[in-house]
């Protein structure tokens, strides 16, 4: 059994976190949205909004390593092809990224995608006709999912609470109102 149970990222608590985005193409709005169960970093790697925080708040870090995983789904209501789900997994990464993750050697992080366009019957009748959106329309796509993981996975900080787990070891929550100072603080030129 490990030192804590419960998901843990950048040293503070963490567990499921959400978030969403809507987007316009072609004078359609479609909704992209992600789910995180986040459980991956090291705290110095901590980043928020382009903050490296983490530098910051540097009492009781409790891993050497970063030994967790990251999992998400993602799922929009976009018309898309399975290439183009596997090209949304891609860019969920890049917000992943943006949090300070390096999805280190011992990180095992995977996305999923899945469109809930284009249902069908499960046995038709006829030959099927799908929809789908043309390549060159997918960066507001794209750009949606990386702000959407990114929030997702400082929700799911932001959102837990200190945990006691196996032997009674601790693992505190991000402490809000400090990163808030933080934010008050820190010179804007060190945001990235």
């Amino acid at each position: 059994m490990g030192r804590v149970q419960g998901a843990v990222s950048y040293d503070f608590k963490a567990g499921i976190g959400t978030s969403s985005r809507r987007v316009k193409l072609s004078g359609r709005e479609i909704h992209v949205g992600t789910l995180v169960l986040a459980n991956h970093g090291s705290r110095h790697q901590l980043c928020i909004r382009g903050v490296p925080v983490g530098k910051y708040i540097t009492a009781n870090p409790i891993k050497k390593h970063d030994t967790g995983s990251i999992v998400g789904i993602i799922a929009t209501d976009a018309p898309l092809l399975p290439h183009q789900l596997k090209r949304l997994t891609r860019r969920a990464y890049l917000g992943l990224a943006r949090t300070g993750a390096i999805s280190s050697d011992r990180s095992g992080d995977f996305f999923i995608a899945f469109s809930t366009a284009n249902k069908v019957d499960m046995e038709p009748s006829q030959t099927l006709t799908a929809q789908w959106i043309p390549n060159s329309w997918l960066d507001p796509v794209f750009e949606a999912i990386l702000q959407a993981v990114e929030e997702a996975i400082i929700n799911s900080l932001v959102a837990a609470k200190p945990m006691k787990g196996y032997n009674d070891h601790y693992v505190t929550a991000i402490p809000k109102k400090y990163v808030s100072e933080i934010f008050k603080t820190s010179n804007p030129k060190e945001r990235h």
